[in-house]
């Protein structure tokens, strides 16, 4: 994987609150997915899409927002699938932590604010073709890059443990 892509995960991580990471690390997130996964019967392709797009949401990269829309249009989910699907990564695993997730998403559009970035607009990607040619905006092309570099390699990359090497 490009030490770039590595780089940028890695900030977006260490970004997050000690809480939010320790609970990414551990075996109840893991598994909560995987029990996610299991309970739809989820092939590994779908398995992974739907742990890298949990994982982009916590770490600020996607908009929650776009999560049925992703699981449609990218994951290839059943339109039945979807609405029991985030269901259930809504009980399971973004309710546990919403307090916390929510801190962090409000600190990290304050500083888009503040640097003069439109927050959300880059980061999904739907800033209607504007260059942003501050630095935040070079961070949210990579972010996007990110995201497509993943999703286009969703059978063999993993966010999850891409960032259990890291740390």
């Amino acid at each position: 994987m490009r030490q770039d892509v590595i780089n940028i995960l890695e900030n977006q991580f260490n970004k997050l609150p000690e809480s939010l990471q320790t609970f990414i690390i551990s075996n109840d997130f893991k598994e909560s997915l995987k029990n996610i996964g299991k309970g739809f019967d989820l092939d590994d392709k779908k398995q992974t899409f739907l742990e890298n797009e949990t994982l982009m949401i916590i770490l600020g990269l996607e908009p929650l927002n776009d999560f049925g829309k992703n699981l449609k249009e990218r994951g290839k989910f059943a339109q039945e699938q979807i609405h029991n699907v985030i269901k259930n990564v809504l009980e399971k695993i973004i309710n546990p932590i919403e307090g916390d997730l929510h801190t962090f998403l409000e600190k990290e559009l304050q500083e888009e604010e503040t640097e003069g970035g439109e927050p959300e607009k880059e980061i999904s990607g739907q800033n209607n073709g504007q260059k942003d040619n501050n630095e935040k905006g070079e961070e949210n092309t990579n972010s996007e890059e990110i995201k497509k570099m993943l999703r286009k390699n969703s059978k063999t990359v993993n966010i999850r443990n891409l960032i259990e090497t890291i740390k």
